[in-house]
């Protein structure tokens, strides 16, 4: 009889092969393994790794922790990077032959670019109604056990107080503690009550940018000053 944790994976802080259940580390083996994966490099790997060993608001809990067995076909490319970086709360991006890891956190608005200039007529804000936005989030998540029973699912909720409250719900069994799932619930619920779309075309300093990044976009001329805006897309529009 054993008790099997999971893969070793390697460590780039430590130089280090060994078991760990950091998002992070996980999913830089699942594109660089050669037997499994992509065997492709993965880079910014250990700065996304102390990402997801940040502590959250109870001081123990670390960011982002993940129990999961890949037993269903997938596609890597996509599916499985998509659910692993959501689980780490990262963004994973192409940058030439490799694939960067890009943790999804607050920055220094001091540092990041501002944005006055793009090209007429391109500039389009979209504001979606958060009328009909959940206003009460469930996370599932599994529930370890010591036996050799099989791990049951629970759930938490984050919900905000006042008016109808519409409720949606994310399966995230690869989660096993109540407090990350928490965490997940809260994060999601305030994402969705400020739904605010931003695309232009900017001259050809644009193509620098990458998923991830944070700019500014600044244009008293339309009531946008320097209004922070994460970049999600980033395509050349033309040579």
């Amino acid at each position: 009889r054993a008790t099997i944790r999971g893969r070793k994976v390697y460590d780039p802080r430590t130089d280090t092969t060994v078991y760990s259940d950091n998002t992070a580390l996980c999913t830089a083996d699942l594109i660089s393994d050669l037997d499994y994966g992509l065997g492709l490099t993965a880079t910014n790997v250990a700065d996304v790794a102390d990402w997801c060993d940040s502590l959250l608001s109870d001081g123990t809990t670390k960011l982002s922790r993940i129990a999961l067995v890949l037993d269903n076909p997938r596609p890597i490319l996509p599916d499985w990077l998509d659910l692993l970086s959501s689980y780490g709360e990262f963004y994973w991006i192409h940058e030439g032959a490799d694939i960067k890891l890009v943790r999804d956190s607050s920055v220094d608005l001091s540092a990041t670019p501002i944005e006055r200039e793009w090209i007429a007529g391109t500039l389009s804000v979209r504001h979606e109604d958060t009328a009909d936005a959940p206003r009460s989030v469930d996370v599932m998540y599994t529930v370890p056990r010591t036996d050799s029973l099989p791990w049951a699912t629970d759930s938490v909720r984050r919900e905000l107080a006042g008016g109808a409250v519409t409720p949606t719900t994310l399966k995230m069994e690869g989660i096993f503690s109540a407090v990350e799932a928490d965490n997940k619930a809260l994060a999601k619920l305030n994402r969705m009550q400020s739904r605010v779309t931003i695309s232009c075309d900017v001259p050809d300093r644009g193509i620098t940018y990458q998923v991830g990044d944070v700019i500014r976009l600044d244009s008293p001329a339309r009531g946008i000053t320097e209004l922070p805006m994460r970049v999600l897309e980033v395509g050349m529009s033309g040579p």
